[in-house]
Protein backbone atom coordinates (compact mmCIF):
# COMPACT_ATOMS: atom_id res chain seq x y z
CA UNK A 1 0.00 0.00 0.00
CA UNK A 2 1.42 3.30 -0.91
CA UNK A 3 1.34 5.96 1.65
CA UNK A 4 0.09 9.61 1.41
CA UNK A 5 2.30 12.56 1.27
CA UNK A 6 2.00 14.76 4.85
CA UNK A 7 0.32 17.45 2.99
CA UNK A 8 -2.68 15.40 2.00
CA UNK A 9 -2.57 14.18 5.68
CA UNK A 10 -5.05 16.12 8.65
CA UNK A 11 -1.69 16.51 10.20
CA UNK A 12 -0.26 17.63 7.30
CA UNK A 13 -3.04 20.46 7.28
CA UNK A 14 -2.82 20.62 11.19
CA UNK A 15 0.91 21.42 10.94
CA UNK A 16 -0.19 24.31 7.96
CA UNK A 17 -2.65 25.53 10.39
CA UNK A 18 0.12 25.97 12.81
CA UNK A 19 2.58 27.55 10.86
CA UNK A 20 -0.18 30.07 9.44
CA UNK A 21 -0.18 31.41 13.09
CA UNK A 22 2.26 33.67 11.80
CA UNK A 23 0.37 35.19 9.78
CA UNK A 24 -2.30 35.94 12.77
CA UNK A 25 -5.81 34.43 13.26
CA UNK A 26 -6.11 34.57 9.59
CA UNK A 27 -3.20 32.68 9.00
CA UNK A 28 -4.66 30.26 10.76
CA UNK A 29 -7.61 29.77 8.54
CA UNK A 30 -5.80 30.39 5.09
CA UNK A 31 -2.60 28.37 5.48
CA UNK A 32 -4.08 25.01 5.09
CA UNK A 33 -6.29 25.99 2.49
CA UNK A 34 -2.89 27.56 0.31
CA UNK A 35 -1.50 24.11 1.14
CA UNK A 36 -4.70 22.16 -0.70
CA UNK A 37 -4.11 24.31 -3.63
CA UNK A 38 -0.91 23.61 -3.75
CA UNK A 39 -1.69 19.72 -3.64
CA UNK A 40 -4.08 19.99 -6.32
CA UNK A 41 -2.11 22.09 -8.32
CA UNK A 42 1.98 20.12 -7.61
CA UNK A 43 1.11 15.91 -8.35
CA UNK A 44 4.74 15.51 -7.47
CA UNK A 45 7.69 16.51 -5.47
CA UNK A 46 7.82 18.78 -2.61
CA UNK A 47 4.49 20.72 -1.71
CA UNK A 48 5.76 21.87 1.79
CA UNK A 49 8.24 23.81 -0.23
CA UNK A 50 6.00 25.28 -2.42
CA UNK A 51 3.41 26.15 0.08
CA UNK A 52 6.02 27.91 2.28
CA UNK A 53 7.02 30.15 -0.58
CA UNK A 54 3.58 31.72 -0.96
CA UNK A 55 3.41 31.50 2.44
CA UNK A 56 5.61 34.23 3.76
CA UNK A 57 4.53 37.06 1.67
CA UNK A 58 1.22 35.80 2.17
CA UNK A 59 1.33 35.91 6.03
CA UNK A 60 2.81 39.96 5.81
CA UNK A 61 -0.23 40.88 4.01
CA UNK A 62 -2.39 39.16 6.24
CA UNK A 63 -1.00 41.12 8.80
CA UNK A 64 -1.75 44.34 6.84
CA UNK A 65 -5.55 43.59 6.52
CA UNK A 66 -5.39 42.71 9.98
CA UNK A 67 -4.21 44.78 11.82
CA UNK A 68 -6.05 48.17 11.28
CA UNK A 69 -9.32 46.04 11.89
CA UNK A 70 -7.66 45.37 15.54
CA UNK A 71 -7.45 48.20 15.82
CA UNK A 72 -11.18 49.69 15.07
CA UNK A 73 -12.07 46.70 17.10
CA UNK A 74 -9.74 47.60 20.39
CA UNK A 75 -10.67 51.22 20.20
CA UNK A 76 -14.51 50.29 19.66
CA UNK A 77 -13.90 48.33 22.70
CA UNK A 78 -12.27 51.13 24.52
CA UNK A 79 -14.99 53.41 23.96
CA UNK A 80 -17.44 51.02 24.81
CA UNK A 81 -15.76 50.43 27.78
CA UNK A 82 -15.57 53.96 29.02
CA UNK A 83 -19.20 54.55 28.00
CA UNK A 84 -19.70 51.89 30.93
CA UNK A 85 -17.88 53.49 33.86
CA UNK A 86 -18.17 57.18 32.82
CA UNK A 87 -22.33 57.35 33.29
CA UNK A 88 -22.80 58.76 29.69
CA UNK A 89 -24.73 55.81 29.07
CA UNK A 90 -26.96 56.59 31.93
CA UNK A 91 -27.30 59.91 30.76
CA UNK A 92 -28.20 58.40 27.39
CA UNK A 93 -31.39 56.50 29.65
CA UNK A 94 -32.84 59.23 31.08
CA UNK A 95 -35.19 61.49 29.72
CA UNK A 96 -35.15 64.52 32.46
CA UNK A 97 -31.55 64.54 31.99
CA UNK A 98 -31.63 64.36 28.65
CA UNK A 99 -34.19 67.46 28.92
CA UNK A 100 -32.22 69.56 31.62
CA UNK A 101 -28.54 69.27 29.84
CA UNK A 102 -28.96 67.81 25.82
CA UNK A 103 -25.14 68.09 25.53
CA UNK A 104 -23.22 67.17 28.65
CA UNK A 105 -19.03 67.43 28.49
CA UNK A 106 -19.17 64.84 30.44
CA UNK A 107 -21.19 62.68 33.45
CA UNK A 108 -19.74 60.72 36.47
CA UNK A 109 -21.74 57.64 37.75
CA UNK A 110 -21.98 56.71 41.41
CA UNK A 111 -23.09 54.47 43.54
CA UNK A 112 -23.60 54.73 47.65
CA UNK A 113 -24.22 53.36 50.47
CA UNK A 114 -26.36 55.62 52.84
CA UNK A 115 -27.58 54.41 56.46
CA UNK A 116 -31.00 55.96 58.26
CA UNK A 117 -31.65 55.91 61.84
CA UNK A 118 -33.55 52.40 61.79
CA UNK A 119 -29.59 50.79 60.69
CA UNK A 120 -30.77 49.72 57.28
CA UNK A 121 -28.56 50.44 54.70
CA UNK A 122 -29.93 51.53 51.24
CA UNK A 123 -28.32 52.22 48.05
CA UNK A 124 -28.66 55.61 46.27
CA UNK A 125 -27.15 56.33 42.55
CA UNK A 126 -25.94 59.62 41.75
CA UNK A 127 -25.17 60.68 38.17
CA UNK A 128 -23.96 63.81 37.48
CA UNK A 129 -23.25 66.02 34.29
CA UNK A 130 -21.37 69.13 33.27
CA UNK A 131 -21.59 71.35 30.43
CA UNK A 132 -19.88 74.43 28.99
CA UNK A 133 -21.72 77.62 30.30
CA UNK A 134 -21.22 79.82 27.60
CA UNK A 135 -23.25 82.31 28.71
CA UNK A 136 -21.16 82.62 31.63
CA UNK A 137 -18.29 85.74 31.89
CA UNK A 138 -16.71 83.11 33.96
CA UNK A 139 -14.80 81.24 30.68
CA UNK A 140 -14.33 77.83 32.88
CA UNK A 141 -17.92 78.21 34.42
CA UNK A 142 -19.66 74.64 34.01
CA UNK A 143 -23.18 73.92 34.62
CA UNK A 144 -24.06 70.66 36.53
CA UNK A 145 -27.21 68.33 37.16
CA UNK A 146 -27.32 65.85 39.54
CA UNK A 147 -29.93 63.23 38.99
CA UNK A 148 -30.12 60.95 42.28
CA UNK A 149 -32.43 57.83 42.92
CA UNK A 150 -34.28 57.43 46.06
CA UNK A 151 -32.88 54.62 48.28
CA UNK A 152 -32.85 51.13 46.25
CA UNK A 153 -34.99 52.94 43.45
CA UNK A 154 -34.32 53.09 39.79
CA UNK A 155 -35.93 56.11 39.50
CA UNK A 156 -34.02 59.33 38.90
CA UNK A 157 -35.27 62.86 39.62
CA UNK A 158 -32.73 65.17 38.61
CA UNK A 159 -32.02 68.63 39.17
CA UNK A 160 -29.72 71.74 38.55
CA UNK A 161 -26.85 72.20 41.17
CA UNK A 162 -24.88 75.46 41.45
CA UNK A 163 -22.21 76.13 38.24
CA UNK A 164 -18.62 75.03 38.87
CA UNK A 165 -15.50 76.24 37.76
CA UNK A 166 -12.72 73.80 37.45
CA UNK A 167 -9.22 74.37 35.68
CA UNK A 168 -8.13 73.64 32.37
CA UNK A 169 -6.01 70.75 33.41
CA UNK A 170 -9.21 69.48 35.29
CA UNK A 171 -11.54 69.69 32.02
CA UNK A 172 -9.03 68.43 30.08
CA UNK A 173 -8.55 65.19 32.51
CA UNK A 174 -12.30 64.77 33.05
CA UNK A 175 -13.49 65.16 29.32
CA UNK A 176 -10.56 61.92 29.08
CA UNK A 177 -11.31 59.85 32.16
CA UNK A 178 -15.98 60.32 31.57
CA UNK A 179 -16.36 62.09 28.93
Amino acid sequence: MQQKPLSHTKRGKLIAAAAGAAGGPLGIVVSPMVLMIVNAAKKEGNRFLIWAIVGIPASIGLWIVQLPLMLVISLAMMEANAAGRNGMNDWKQIADAKSLMPNPDWCIHTEEWTQDQMDITDRVKTLRCYETNKSSPIESDYRVIKCETEPDKERYHCTYEANRQFSEEEVVEKKRRFG
